[in-house]
């Protein structure tokens, strides 16, 4: 089977074609929101002066939208705001504004207005973004160009690229339900040197990188034939044992950033290519005829850690 190597939004690119609460705003004539040409693609709206219940800005009486803006889907208005649509009705892309006092505009992701690059990425010339996606620069043209599908907006990879920290990386949406790769559309996806499988997913702030992993951190295997098989707590290797293999290096006792919480709110890690669990590292006592018998493990968690609340995680990079 061959290897993908292109990752993508996971969610199709279909138009919302977005009918704003306030009657004095109507769609105009404007380009579609494809994926990946440039700064032109977003659709354009045309507003008046006031609606009966939103005073002299609907924009600023509207509410806000849960998702980042992205060309596909926003419609921007005369005032280069933009619109989306959510919950039944219109929205606004905006935000607090800093310092307090009101709200501001949100603007597109810079990677939804660049052009797409039109040589294929390397790893001597390409550099990755927060996100993990690649830029490039067009010489011809004297600019910065992002390596993506020039229609869809895909980002494009090169072979055994390494597109992000896999503790770090949010599980693809349909891994807890799924027990192989192969549940992924091959065409969202791409594997790294260590055949680790990455994907695109969308997620309640937008489309993010994600890993192919179950709760406990392991990869999924790539092929529906290969059974996963949940690693248990108590045959896992304690995180402190591969840290000392390791030569120390942090990693032996859990913070906020070292570990993720399983659905048991146990914590896991990743040391040395693979899942690690953070317990007391014991050894194996001797029974009455000498053998080695496993002891309970003992669970290790950070100061300030509550089992069971919300999984802990680092918040979306920001766009570059």
């Amino acid at each position: 089977m061959a290897r993908p190597t292109t990752l993508a939004p996971a969610s199709a690119r279909a138009l919302l074609l977005v009918f704003l609460a306030a009657p004095a705003i109507a769609l105009a004539d404007g380009a579609d929101g494809g994926g990946g040409g440039g700064a032109d693609d977003v659709k354009t709206t045309a507003a008046t002066a006031t609606t009966g219940n939103g005073g002299d800005d609907p924009f600023a009486a509207a509410p806000r939208c849960p998702t980042f803006p992205r060309a596909s889907t926003a419609t921007r208005d005369r005032e280069g705001r933009l619109w989306g649509y959510s919950g039944g009705g219109s929205c606004a892309f905006k935000e607090a504004a800093q310092g307090g006092g009101g709200e501001t505009p949100q603007q597109l992701d810079a990677w939804e207005t660049a052009f797409a690059c039109g040589d294929a990425p390397a790893a001597r010339s390409s550099s990755r973004d927060p996100v993990g996606r690649l830029w490039g620069w067009d010489a011809a043209k004297g600019r910065s160009c992002a390596y993506k599908d020039e229609k869809s907006g895909r980002p494009r990879f090169y072979d055994n690229y390494e597109p992000g920290d896999w503790l770090a990386a949010p599980a693809c949406p349909t891994s807890a339900q799924s027990s192989s790769v192969a549940s992924l559309d091959p065409s969202l996806s791409a594997a790294d040197t260590s055949l680790k499988t990455w994907s695109w997913g969308e997620f309640p702030d937008g489309p993010r990188l994600c890993a192919a992993k179950d709760d406990r951190q392991a990869p999924l295997p790539f092929l529906p034939s290969s059974a996963h098989v949940r690693l248990t707590f108590a045959d896992a290797p304690a995180c402190a044992r591969l840290a000392a293999a390791d030569g120390g290096g942090g990693g032996g006792a859990p913070t906020p950033e070292n570990s993720r919480p399983d659905r048991e709110g146990l914590l896991w890690g990743w040391r040395l290519g693979r899942p690690c669990a953070y317990k007391q590292p014991q050894p194996r006592p001797m029974d009455s005829e000498g053998q080695g018998r496993a002891a309970a493990p003992v669970p290790i968690f950070y100061s300030g850690y509550r089992q069971g609340g919300p999984p802990p995680g680092p918040p979306p990079p920001p766009p570059p």
